[in-house]
């Protein structure tokens, strides 16, 4: 493991300690991000005066699990709280008039955006007409100018001080929650026991897990592991765990954070928050239970969407370019509608990146509107190309390797035709050419239960952490490689005088390829079989040996 860090740039006995060993001591001071003592005074002051506040979220797991953050603190201090979440297919991303008309009829005189607002200055200035302060917390790029809120917290901001940039939107709304323990300390008031629902939003979000990021995820996973609510309890349940199972970061992206997206994904985020914020064990299951299946629906339509949208390329042609592109009319009356619903055309593109190693932006139209999701490849800023596409859409906004977009059905072409354009500029065809990034050769002999144990401690995994990937050559199959259940592949590999369980997943197309080659050099990450528990190669790639 040693050198594998040392590899990754940690070149200090300090630097080592607090990536190996993270600790809540060392996160940032909260009062670095802008605007942040101004908002930690202002809440502070509607806890005394018994003011009403309304917190305004996203519909994805970052915005409700932020959400639900804010809400439980300010329950715990006896504040009346309310909260709105946006509906994905009715208003769209971003605080909306609705929200702002709910915090004026129900008497909040302060309210408070997490994951959003950063780009509404129409809705936060309504806002401020009514007699009603905002706050907003984001971490999504500002425009030219900031909205007119009371504060605008947000590490994102050109003139902040914050040495970590890259926080989820749950993340920025927890430091929030910091601050103002730290004002008060003897508040009874505690930040930390959101840290399970912190873990949650940042993983989904896809932020890089190093930092301060690293630090929050590694705390909230050990809450995840044995959950105080009841919501998380009965998720867990669904998702196939046991009550105190541990949580890895990948099971949080791959088990529990879709069954929480599938809701906001077909506009009933609400019903997220809920479940987090359940505290009767039978109405949890019951949400739950809900959820699972909302999220076996959506698996559905991802795969319907997904084919519609391979055929169009295969149909076209990929070319010389260097984006994809596509529209496809949506109506929520049309008994084709779950093709190409916009609920879930970002994972869509998220598999088309996977398969054609190019950014993909996929629009839905509704009459003559039409709402995108893109995903793009590591090299490629894609919130900077929109930008650039700005005269022909409406709104665009996002992060370097996903954002959103809507669009005159008028501009599309023109809107595709520029995105080619920038596309081309800065996409080189070595930059679309699929990379296994590899950290170190190793023997067979070397893959021992003890340094499965020290390459557990390098987790949690994710982008800016990459699960470490090692390379055995010249190793040979011993018996007949199986499919099993899945479209995996399962065979064993022996070096020298040692033999070593693999698992190849979603590989069972190359099984002749593996009957026919003789030695071969095998990239893999070492893992525990759950079965067995011993060490198991979870192959990645392989080739006949040279």
């Amino acid at each position: 493991m040693g050198e594998i860090l040392a590899r990754r740039g940690f070149s200090d006995l300090d630097s080592v300690r607090a990536f190996l060993y993270p600790r809540l001591e060392d996160l940032h001071d909260p009062f670095l991000l802008p605007d942040m003592e101004r908002a930690a005074t202002r809440l502070w002051q509607a806890v005394d005066r018994k003011e009403t506040i309304l917190v305004h979220g996203d519909y994805d797991v970052d915005g409700v699990t932020a959400t639900t953050l804010l809400v439980e603190f300010f329950q715990s201090l006896g504040v009346r709280i309310l909260y709105t979440l946006p509906n994905r297919l009715l208003g769209g991303y971003g605080l909306s008039g609705q929200a702002v008309d709910k915090a004026h009829e129900h008497g909040a005189s302060v309210l408070v955006t997490v994951d959003c607002g950063i780009s509404d200055h129409e809705q936060v200035a309504r806002a401020g007409q009514l007699g009603i302060d905002t706050i907003v917390t984001d971490h999504h790029l500002p425009g030219d100018d900031l909205p007119p809120a009371l504060a605008v917290v947000a590490a994102s901001r050109e003139d902040s001080r914050y040495p970590h940039s890259n926080l989820a939107g749950v993340g920025v709304a927890y430091k929030l929650l910091e601050a103002m323990t730290q004002l008060r300390p003897g508040s009874g008031a505690c930040a930390e026991d959101g840290l399970d629902l912190v873990a949650l939003g940042t993983i989904a979000d896809v932020v890089p897990l190093a930092g301060e990021n690293r630090i929050l995820v590694t705390a909230g996973l050990e809450k995840l592991a044995r959950p105080s609510r009841e919501g998380l309890r009965a998720l867990k349940k669904v998702s196939g765990f046991g009550r105190d199972a541990p949580v890895s970061g990948g099971q949080v992206g791959f088990r529990l954070a879709p069954r929480l997206n599938a809701a906001g994904r077909l506009g009933m985020a609400e019903r997220a928050a809920d479940l987090l914020l359940c505290k009767d064990a039978s109405r949890a299951m019951e949400l739950a239970g809900e959820l699972n299946e909302e999220n076996d629906r959506r698996r559905k339509m991802d795969q319907l969407a997904f084919e519609k949208a391979v055929a169009g390329i295969e149909k076209a042609g990929l070319g010389e370019r260097r984006v994809i592109v596509l529209g496809f009319p949506y109506s929520p009356d049309s008994p084709d509608s779950s093709f190409w619903h916009p609920g879930v055309i970002g994972i869509v593109a998220s598999r088309l990146v996977r398969q054609y190693h190019v950014p993909a932006i996929l629009v839905a139209f509704d009459g003559e509107i039409g709402k995108g999701s893109g995903r793009s490849i590591e090299q490629f800023h894609l919130a900077d190309a929109l930008g650039e596409c700005r005269e022909w859409l409406i709104s665009c906004g996002g992060h370097k390797q996903a954002a959103g977009l809507a669009v005159q059905k008028e501009n599309f072409a023109k809107f595709k035709e520029k995105m080619e354009s920038v596309a081309a500029e800065r996409i080189s065809r070595e930059m679309t050419e699929p990379e296994l990034k590899m950290d170190l050769e190793v023997p067979l002999a070397g893959c021992t239960q003890s340094v499965v144990e020290d390459l557990r401690r390098m987790q949690p995994f994710g982008m800016g952490n990459r699960e470490p990937v090692l390379v055995s050559v010249h190793t040979e199959v011993v018996g007949v490689p199986r499919v099993v259940r899945g479209g995996h592949l399962k065979f064993t590999v022996r070096q020298d005088a040692t033999t070593v369980d693999a698992i190849a997943f979603g590989m069972s197309n190359r099984e002749d390829e593996l009957n026919q080659s003789g030695k071969i050099d095998l990239a893999f990450a070492l893992s525990e079989d759950r079965w067995s528990g011993h060490p198991q190669l979870n192959v990645k790639d392989f080739r006949q040996s040279r």
